[in-house]
């Protein structure tokens, strides 16, 4: 069955329905969040549908303007699944959706196969890992999966490679998107020297969901062997996560209570930042992390591990150190080299905070996303809005709940 890609495009604004699992405050789903406040209304008309049921969690995280349509689906192996496609695609259909985007694993599963039989005229994907998660089912899903959409969006090369590689996907159709991060508000960080600041103990700190993929358990490990030759040294984790039990149980039998602290869910991160001396990113598998750019642009000297795209945003001994995944060994002689050297530090931290102003500070994501969104439907772009242009009004946000 084809798709009909007539669909009088030449109306504007497109309609795009943006898909994703649920949100919370990680990265994915803050970029989508980011993405869909700042589009240009007058050109792209947002919808949003989360396949989860609402909570008031995820409801304090909605964007701007937007109508919203929470589908509600808790499994997608019960029978009811076929319900909530035939709700899915009652939705797509009535709302005249032109574009369906989908983001991270169950809506990229469910979405896909549920746009392509509504007939939706285009279908967009977005892989923003290395596919860390995917099994031989999910490795062939995402080779069928990147024959039935029209483009694919990652964002860096890296990605780029693991999806061609990996799922087959026609090099062609993957697009690259940077992704968007306020530089604005990590500006004002002067940049630190790991030497002490008025007798208060260095920190040694890191940003990240207290998962296995981002490996915390290896900057505990390193900070063993730090502490031992240093004395006013701390670290700090700032994230919440369902291995927190075991690293607290990991700080206690190392003897470092006291000096790592799991301050939990951190919502002013510029603040935990410029309170560090040195960020650490240990994780085992990465696309492009957002919490690199963030530590590089509050001028932060950086040891990240050699995974993903980080190599596209460090260049070793330029930008920030690299250092193995896995190894804390590596880790914690990375981290000593910054605590001893000063100068070399700080060099470090003035080249990592001008490299991210330069491939960061072009336009947002919302103007790189609605270029490729015109591309792909083989449209011309019409000029920028000014910031005069009406954006959708609250009272359709408010009807949202009330779609079918």
């Amino acid at each position: 069955m084809e798709r009909s890609k007539s669909t009088n495009r030449r109306r504007l604004p497109i309609r795009i329905c943006f898909m994703i699992d649920n949100l919370t405050r990680a990265g994915v789903e803050t970029q989508l969040v980011r993405i869909i406040n700042q589009l240009d209304r007058s050109k792209i008309d947002p919808h949003l549908c989360i396949l989860a049921s609402r909570t008031d969690y995820a409801a304090s995280l909605l964007p701007d303007d937007c109508p919203v349509y929470w589908l509600g689906l808790s499994s997608m192996r019960h029978p009811s699944a076929l319900y909530y496609a035939w709700k899915l695609a009652r939705f797509l259909r009535r709302n005249r959706i032109d574009v369906l985007h989908v983001d991270l694993p169950g809506s990229t599963l469910f979405g896909i196969p549920v746009g392509w039989l509504a007939r939706v005229p285009y279908l967009l994907r977005t892989r923003r890992d290395m596919g860390y998660w995917m099994g031989p089912i999910d490795q062939w899903t995402g080779r069928l999966y990147s024959h039935l959409v029209d483009m694919t969006i990652t964002n860096c090369r890296t990605c780029r490679e693991s999806v061609v590689e990996v799922e087959r996907a026609r090099p062609e159709s993957i697009a690259i998107l940077k992704n968007d991060i306020d530089l604005g508000q990590f500006r004002e960080i002067p940049t630190s020297l790991p030497a002490g600041r008025n007798g208060k103990p260095r920190v040694i700190g890191m940003v990240a969901n207290l998962r296995p993929e981002k490996a915390p358990e290896v900057l505990v490990e390193a900070a063993r062997r730090i502490v031992e030759r240093h004395l006013d040294v701390v670290f700090r984790i700032a994230g919440e996560g369902h291995l927190r039990t075991e690293l607290e149980k990991q700080v206690e039998a190392l003897g470092l209570s006291g000096r790592f602290e799991l301050p939990g869910h951190v919502v002013d991160v510029p603040r935990f930042l410029s309170e560090l001396d040195i960020a650490v990113l240990c994780s085992n598998t990465e696309g492009l992390p957002n919490v690199l750019v963030e530590y590089m642009a509050a001028g932060r000297p950086v040891v990240a591990t050699r995974v993903g795209g980080t190599e596209e945003l460090i260049d070793d001994g330029v930008h920030g150190l690299l250092v193995p995944p896995g190894d804390p060994k590596s880790l914690a002689e990375a981290i000593e080299r910054l605590l001893n050297d000063r100068r070399f530090a700080t060099r470090l931290a003035t080249a990592g905070r001008s490299h991210v102003e330069e491939e960061y500070g072009g336009p947002n994501i919302a103007q790189r996303f609605e270029s490729l969104v015109f591309g792909m439907m083989n449209l011309p772009e019409p000029p920028q809005a000014s910031e005069s242009t009406p954006r959708r009004g609250s009272d359709m946000a408010a009807t949202a709940d009330t779609l079918p």
